[in-house]
């Protein structure tokens, strides 16, 4: 099994040893990595971090851990403090790259987005 494979099922298993229908948040800490990764009967990672830090940055979240959330919703995941992560029911947003000029053009309006902050003109 790749890395990559091997670090969506570790992913999956932890997801799914502790989510229940209808939470919005899936609290796991780094030892529940390695947990997952014997119940499903694959090598322990040597760096536990690096499993999250994928999921995170560099691969999607499994289909099965999509699959739970809700219309218009994402599954991601943060940190919340040293080797401690939620899963986060977050509100599913679409980016999309702007025009050469910077600009977006909607109803007619530009906006320039700085910093989370959009202005009209």
């Amino acid at each position: 099994m790749s890395k990559s494979n091997a670090y969506a099922a570790i992913i999956e298993e932890t997801f799914v040893s502790k989510f229940e229908a209808g939470m919005t948040r899936v609290d796991f800490e780094r030892s529940d990595i390695t947990a997952a990764a014997e119940r499903r009967g694959l090598s322990r990672p040597s760096n536990p971090g690096d499993v999250v830090y994928s999921a995170r940055y560099r691969m999607p979240l499994p289909a099965a851990v999509q699959a739970t959330a809700t219309a218009d919703c994402e599954w991601t995941i943060r940190g919340t403090g040293k080797g401690r992560y939620s899963f986060v029911l977050t509100k599913r947003i679409h980016l999309a790259p702007n025009g050469a000029d910077g600009l977006h053009q909607s109803s007619g309006r530009h906006s320039r987005c700085r910093n989370d902050v959009c202005a009209w003109r």
